[in-house]
Parts: structure tokens; C-alpha cells; sequence
């Protein structure tokens, strides 16, 4: 009996054994893979007790990526690197020198040349270093044989945990992607991907999935797409969305439920062939018991308030209780150097927002309800004076010109007849007619000669992006393009009320804009609005400003900080001018 349960253990332990070495191998292949290029075919081979020149059964493959286009098989010595040719490609042997094994990794490319086959063949040679890293990590560290929940309750982060879930599940379910969100307290995130190590919120697969959870989470149970479920009334748009993305794949999302809510979703996009071999119970209890922990990591607080606390304890202690010398010429320093700061006079300078502004500014609007047909120019782009950048669909308004003219000739027609046999009455009504019609005629001639949208003098285009509106309908009157002047223009700033007194006429100063934040220009303030604008929870007054020195990289619509010199002051001072401001604003608000 003990044999047959040690017999057990050792078989059960074999298998995980195999299944960890076949998961580092699949996910060293994927990496590998993606620093070549045209890889057709890639596997590593389990070689032990595989005879030389034996061709490899798919029991010996351990991990493999594409379809070979030639025969695989054990060639030479296999202690050595072997590279041949066959059929057009390039093919590498390389085996992995690893205790108690015989690994063999095998790569089919494309033909190469000389040089960039002796740099695939060292890039083959660094990279099998890497996996014989990984393999040894995976035999000494505990965590590669950890189960699935076990590794997670490991990782210090939400993020972290994560991760490692999802790639292993995906591994486990051989889902073509495994992604897991999370909701809480009104947010929702894309936690992670498998296979993705950095997540970019803003590009369109995050969202989609991020959109297609939150169906789920609407429906308050799992949702399989394509499939008929009931009491679902919402349109699954974005599960569509992900099941056309690759090619009629299957949609599952399971919610993560704690307490009778839902904290978090789980997505597979599965092929048939994966749907029928997954297991929907095992992975149902699967997210029951991985809930608790990704909560409990969602809960988890940094330590860095401890880690300020403890140095804001050091600090004091080094400041007012000294007990080395050290630390005393630290307090002694630390002091000198903070009464410096507060009563040494420093420049002062006021702080402002500043903008280049053209001095001639035009907004282009659609003169007549019609159709986008094509469009030349987008916010950004220089343009000429009579430069079409827009075109409208003239079809229908070329037909009703048409018909208007075919009118006249009738009408024209007619008046002679009429004209012959001295019909009176005939002739004033078809005189009227005809008036009506010239008015009418003229009217669409110009409409189609005030059709196109032309740039009225040389400039750039400061705002106006229609690329993503070609077809569509525009109304009269809607802006579509602002324009202004390229070589003449103003920096505009905005003093805030309390800076009004600081700036003047003839102050000096210096601008950085966002676009050039390492180049510093000079102006000089010219001219003042006497009218407070309100703007973003304060009023504030417009100075126009001359820059000095090379302009010619700046152009309208940049925006920037400039800052104005208004003195030499200390910290103290600065800070009992402001209370002093404050507390007679206060004092005379509060009518004393």
C-alpha cells in the first residue's frame, strides 16, 4: 500500500513538475519569438533518451509556436549548436545544458543573409542563458510550484496580483487573452491583461473591455457571448465588439462577488475548441475563493505615511534635540539657512499665464446646410490666401440649378407664344414667373460659389479638425475652421486681480512655453485692457506684451508661463504682505 501512495505522490509530483518546466518554456518562446523577426516555427524539445538524428514526436515537445515547415529532428552531436538550410529557411539546434535534463531548442526562420543570421544565432545563444536562469529559479524558488491563489496571496499589490493570475489562468484555460477589472467605491480599472506588462488606459482594447465588464456588472451575473441569456435586457455593443475583434471568438465574463457584490469581472475571450474543454464549475469556485484576496489587496495601504512620520521623528529629534556633534552642526546649519531664506531679499516675481494670440483672427463657417466631400487641411497646417479647405457635395444643389434653367427656357418659351398672340393677362403672369426664377437661379449660383471653405489670407489654422465628419451632414452657420495671421501676432497675459497692482506698463519679464520649456524669451508689457475678465473661479485683466529676440519658432495658440519682475523681497516680507492683504480685505467685508 505504501508503494502505490508513494508511487502516487511521485507521479502527482512529476506532472507538476512537467507542467511548471512546459509553462517557463512556452512563455520564454513568446518572448524569444518577439525579439526575432519571420520566426515560422519555435519549440523547445524535452530530449532525453531521444537518439541522434530521431525525428521529434509531439510527446517530446514541451512548448512550441507556429507550424514547421520541415522535418524536426535530433541532428549531430548534441552537445554542440547546429544551424542548417533547408528549403529556403534557416534552421538553429541548440541545446540547453541543464542537470538532469536534455533540452533542445529548435527555430525555424527565413532565409537569411550572413550578417543577420551570425546576429539571430547570438541573440539565440543569450536568450537560451535567460531560460536556463528561469529554469533554475523555477527548481530553487517555491513560489513556481506555488497553486494559482497561493502565488497571488504573495504579491504585495492589487496590480501585482493580478498579473500573475491572469497569465497563469490563461495559461491554464489556453484563452487567446485573460483580462480582470475592478470596481469599487464608483471606479472602475483594467487591473491587468495576460501577456501585457504595462496598461494603457487610453487606447481602444482597454476600454472596450473595461466597457464590455460593465455590462456585466449591469447584468449582475456572467454573460457568454454569443449566446441567448436570460433577463439580460441590455445590448451587449462592446461584447460584440470584442467577440468580431480576432475572428468570432467567445466572450465570458465572470463576476467577482463578495458579500452580494460585485467587486470585480473577469473576461475570456475563448475559441469553440477552448469553450468546450473549459471547466465552468472549477472556475466559478475559482473566483470565489481569488475574490477575498484581490479585496484584501485592494485594501492593503502603502507604508509610505509611516515612512514620513518616522523621517518627520528623525528630523525633529536631529533639529531640537542634538545629541552628537554631527547633529548639532546639522541644527546649526539646518537654522542659519532657514533664517536666510525667510529675511534675505530674493527677486520676486509675479506668476502669469500667457498665450500667443494672431492679431488677425477668422472663423470660417459653412455658409449652407450640406455634405462633407473632402477636406485639405486640418488645425496645425500653414495655408495660403484662396486655399480650398473644405469642399461641400454640389450634386443637389447642381440639380436644382439645372431645373431652375430648364424653367427659364420653358418660361422663355412660353413668353414668346404668348408674346405672338398678345395674351396679356399670359404675358404678366409669365413675366412674374420668370423674375421669380432668375431670383431663385441666382440664389443657388451663389450659394455654390460661397460652397468650398478658402483661407482668406495667409496664416495656420488654430483650431478646426474635420477628417472624422467626411459624409456627414453640417448646419449653416457652424464653425469650422479658425484661422489666424502667422507672422503677426500678440502675447496676451492674464494678471489676476491681486498681480494687478505689480504690473504695469514697461514691465519686463520672461516667458517659457509648454512647446519650448528649456528656451526662456524676453517681452516687454505694451498695452492693458482696464476691464476685469472673469476667468477659472477668478476675474482677472488682459495685458498685451512684445517678445524680444528670435521668434520665429513661435506661432499662434502656444501657451505658456511667464513670469514678470516686480522686486526683491524676502519670504517674510511676501508672506506678511499677503496676511496684511488678506485681513484688510477681511476687515472690510465683514463692514468693521
Amino acid at each position: 500500500m505504501g508503494d502505490v501512495v508513494g508511487a502516487q505522490r511521485s507521479q502527482k509530483s512529476s506532472s507538476s513538475a512537467r507542467q511548471t518546466f512546459s509553462r517557463i518554456a512556452g512563455r520564454w518562446l513568446r518572448w524569444q519569438c518577439q525579439l526575432l523577426n519571420d520566426v515560422h516555427f519555435a519549440a523547445v524539445v524535452d530530449a532525453t533518451g531521444l537518439h541522434t538524428g530521431a525525428g521529434v514526436t509531439s510527446k517530446h515537445i514541451v512548448a512550441s509556436i507556429g507550424k514547421a515547415r520541415v522535418p524536426i529532428i535530433c541532428t549531430g552531436d548534441s552537445a554542440k549548436h547546429h544551424s542548417f538550410s533547408a528549403h529556403g529557411m534557416n534552421c538553429w539546434q541548440l541545446p540547453v545544458q541543464f542537470p538532469g535534463k536534455s533540452i533542445c531548442v529548435i527555430v525555424h526562420m527565413n532565409a537569411l543573409s550572413a550578417p543577420a543570421q551570425t546576429g539571430a544565432d547570438r541573440l539565440l545563444r543569450w536568450g537560451i542563458m535567460n531560460l536556463t536562469d528561469w529554469l533554475a529559479d523555477a527548481q530553487s524558488d517555491s513560489k513556481q510550484s506555488m497553486p494559482p491563489l497561493q502565488l497571488m496571496l504573495s504579491q504585495k499589490t492589487l496590480t501585482q496580483a493580478a498579473g500573475c493570475w491572469v497569465d497563469d489562468l490563461q495559461f491554464r484555460t489556453q484563452a487567446k487573452r485573460v483580462s480582470v477589472g475592478w470596481f469599487e467605491h464608483g471606479r472602475s480599472r483594467l487591473l491587468a491583461m495576460s501577456g501585457v506588462t504595462a496598461l494603457d488606459a487610453r487606447r481602444s482594447l482597454p476600454r472596450t473591455l473595461i466597457a464590455a465588464m460593465g455590462e456585466c456588472v449591469h447584468a449582475q451575473q456572467p454573460i457568454q457571448y454569443p449566446a441567448i441569456i436570460s433577463g439580460i435586457e441590455t445590448d451587449l455593443i462592446h461584447h460584440q465588439r470584442l467577440h468580431k475583434r480576432y475572428g468570432e471568438l467567445t466572450v465570458l465574463s465572470l463576476p467577482l462577488v463578495k458579500e452580494e457584490q460585485i467587486l470585480g469581472v473577469v473576461t475570456l475571450e475563448l475559441s469553440v475548441t477552448q469553450k468546450r474543454a473549459l471547466h465552468a464549475e472549477a472556475l466559478s469556485d475559482e473566483m470565489k475563493m481569488a475574490t477575498p484576496i484581490l479585496a484584501t489587496l485592494s485594501e492593503r495601504k502603502p507604508g509610505v505615511g509611516l515612512f514620513l512620520k518616522r523621517c518627520g521623528q528623525t528630523l525633529l529629534h536631529v533639529l531640537f534635540k542634538p545629541t552628537t556633534q554631527a547633529q548639532k552642526t546639522a541644527s546649526f546649519t539646518a537654522l542659519a539657512l532657514t533664517l536666510l531664506a525667510l529675511f534675505f531679499p530674493f527677486s520676486h516675481n509675479a506668476t502669469l499665464r500667457g498665450e500667443i494670440q494672431g492679431a488677425d483672427r477668422q472663423v470660417l463657417a459653412a455658409t449652407h446646410q450640406g455634405y462633407l466631400a473632402s477636406v485639405s487641411a486640418r488645425a496645425g497646417d500653414q495655408v495660403s490666401e484662396g486655399q480650398v479647405l473644405a469642399q461641400f457635395d454640389h450634386t443637389s444643389m447642381q440639380l436644382q440649378r439645372d431645373s431652375w434653367v430648364s424653367e427659364l427656357v420653358r418660361l422663355d418659351s412660353a413668353l414668346v407664344q404668348a408674346m405672338s398672340t398678345r395674351d396679356k393677362p399670359a404675358i404678366g403672369r409669365l413675366r412674374a414667373e420668370q423674375a421669380s426664377a432668375k431670383a431663385e437661379l441666382d440664389l443657388i449660383n451663389h450659394q455654390l460659389s460661397q460652397a468650398d471653405i478658402v483661407a482668406p489670407f495667409d496664416g495656420i489654422l488654430v483650431s478646426g479638425d474635420l477628417n472624422d465628419r467626411l459624409g456627414s451632414s453640417v448646419d449653416a452657420g457652424e464653425s469650422l475652421f479658425q484661422i489666424a495671421s502667422l507672422n503677426d501676432y500678440n502675447l496676451t497675459l492674464e494678471v489676476p486681480e491681486h498681480q494687478a497692482t505689480n504690473v504695469s506698463l514697461g514691465s519686463i519679464g520672461n516667458m517659457r512655453f509648454a512647446a519650448f520649456p528649456s528656451k526662456e524669451y524676453a517681452f516687454k508689457v505694451e498695452s492693458t485692457v482696464p476691464i476685469a475678465i472673469a476667468s477659472e473661479n477668478e476675474n482677472v485683466f488682459r495685458m498685451q506684451a512684445g517678445l524680444q529676440g528670435d521668434t520665429a519658432a513661435i506661432r499662434p495658440g502656444m501657451t505658456g508661463v511667464a513670469k514678470v519682475r516686480v522686486g526683491r523681497r524676502s519670504f517674510a516680507q511676501r508672506g506678511l504682505d499677503l496676511l496684511r492683504v488678506r485681513l484688510r480685505y477681511w476687515w472690510w467685508s465683514i463692514g468693521a
